[in-house]
């Protein structure tokens, strides 16, 4: 019932998208940001410290920026995010015990990695397992989660839950995905893109569960008391640096809100961010990974993937704007009308008004509105208002700096009702150049010509005979006399 539900919410959400009016985003500003960080200084000439990155405006959904990001990646603890998802998808009450068996955490031995400080025997509930997980990055977490939605039968459960995320990955659309474990550490096998990685958290954030994941993801001190086998209290510190104002240092970035951290000498610094701008009205979420560990002296590098997630979003909400550059009551085109009493055209106009984001520069007198191959040369009435009859491209710029901002609908401008009789000759003219009333009409043509032919040839010979009956008869006459 489970796998149902979620499937069903992923179907409806998705079926959501795919019914709404059609207003297709394509806009890329790319090479904007890659020139400004050239030109100022912020990234590495033009380039990012991260291999990939995208950042997407959730607001409406556009992705403003892409750089190589469907290659594949490790994603080393950005990986938990989808075990985030299947714990709050698989236990909807955050109060249920749960109890981390020895060998789980016995599997990180010798790993050297990022821990909550969950102990073996320890009875925690699932939001405080959700916490150790996201905040500290615990590795320990992810493996009692493993074990418990696996089934929790050792070497059984935790290949069993790696099933389970790569299934759901699978729903999600994420076409460049696999996992092999539930805490990202290296494997050549375990990978994702930046893409795939920012289609789960965008549902994660249009899911019922966006207010808990989001709240859990930006807390930056999380506590846990003492318990069955704890001692004493114990507190847990971000490892997100950029929405850390008191341990962030030069990371800290005052519009981000969470998302999750990862990194591994293979996988390089991962990030996963969102921030929120409120005097810009916008939200972003941006996607990093890839930046290296060290530099090129073999140090400790700064973490890029939050260098640039902080560039990118710099960028976006200095330079993008949402703004409506066309409206629902400009007229686009103009076609031929068949069939309208006294009313031979019709204009086009766009379905509804079209607003995205683009440079602050940009305006509507800057935009072009083209229609495309798809509008007939003419319609017949009867047209009602609003029906679709073509799509137009819209875009600013020329030549190769032409920026496609989306496709828009057309359709009709208002409603026109048919001429009876102007249907009646059409169809009579249409019945008359039909190709049976050709042919036919041919036939006539060569009966009647054959008749003619025929008629003449007879008449001919009856004069010919009357006058030769006639020459007889006269000749008779005379003998007669």
């Amino acid at each position: 019932m489970k796998k149902t539900a979620k499937f069903l919410l992923a179907f409806v959400l998705l079926a959501a998208v795919m019914l709404s009016p059609l207003q297709v985003f394509a806009a890329d500003f790319t090479e904007d940001f890659l020139q400004k960080a050239q030109d100022s200084g912020s990234a590495e000439g033009s380039e990012l410290h991260s291999k990939t990155a995208v950042l997407v405006n959730l607001d409406t959904g556009e992705t403003v920026f892409s750089y190589h990001a469907d290659d594949a990646m490790e994603p080393a603890s950005v990986t938990k995010i989808l075990v985030a998802l299947l714990l709050m998808e698989s236990v909807p009450d955050l109060n249920t015990p749960i109890t981390a068996p020895a060998y789980a955490l016995d599997l990180l031995g010798g790993t050297n990695s990022s821990l909550a400080g969950v102990l073996r025997g320890e009875t925690l509930t699932a939001e405080q397992l959700l916490y150790c997980l996201m905040v500290p990055s615990g590795n320990d977490a992810a493996m009692v989660i493993a074990d418990y939605l696996g089934g929790g039968v050792q070497g059984e459960a935790i290949p069993k839950f790696v099933d389970m995320m790569n299934q759901r990955a699978k729903e999600l659309g994420c076409t460049n995905t696999h996992f092999v474990n539930p805490h990202g550490l290296h494997d050549p096998q375990h990978y994702t893109t930046a893409n795939d990685m920012a289609k789960i958290v965008q549902y994660i954030l249009s899911s019922p569960y966006a207010d808990l994941f989001m709240r859990v993801c930006k807390t930056t001190r999380y506590t846990i008391p003492a318990d069955n086998v704890r001692t004493t209290a114990t507190t847990l510190s971000t490892t997100n640096y950029m929405q850390d104002s008191v341990s962030g240092g030069s990371y800290y970035y005052k519009y981000v809100e969470g998302v999750k951290t990862g990194s591994t000498e293979e996988a390089g610094y991962c990030l996963v961010t969102t921030a929120y701008n409120a005097s810009k009205k916008a939200r972003y979420l941006c996607v990093s990974f890839g930046a290296p560990l060290k530099d090129a002296e073999g140090k400790k590098a700064k973490n890029g993937a939050m260098l640039d997630a902080r560039a990118l979003y710099g960028w976006a909400f200095s330079t993008l704007s949402y703004k409506t550059l066309v409206t629902s009551s400009a007229a686009v085109k103009q076609v031929a009308l068949n069939f309208a009493w006294n009313k031979d055209s019709l204009l086009l106009v766009p379905e509804s008004d079209f607003a995205t984001m683009v440079p602050t520069e940009i305006d509507a007198a800057s935009v072009l509105v083209t229609p495309n191959d798809d509008i007939p040369e003419s319609v017949n009435a009867p047209v009602k208002k609003g029906d679709v009859l073509g799509t137009a491209t819209v875009s600013y710029g020329y030549g190769d700096n032409k920026i496609v901002l989306g496709t828009i609908r057309l359709v009709a401008d208002e409603s026109v009702e048919s001429s009876q009789l102007l249907v009646l000759l059409d169809k009579a003219k249409s019945i008359l150049g039909s190709k049976w009333i050709k042919i036919g009409f041919a036939v006539l043509v060569v009966l009647l010509a054959v008749y003619i032919a025929v008629s003449i040839a007879y008449n001919i010979k009856k004069k010919k005979q009357q006058r030769k009956n006639g020459g007889t008869n006269s000749r008779n006459y005379k003998n007669y006399r």
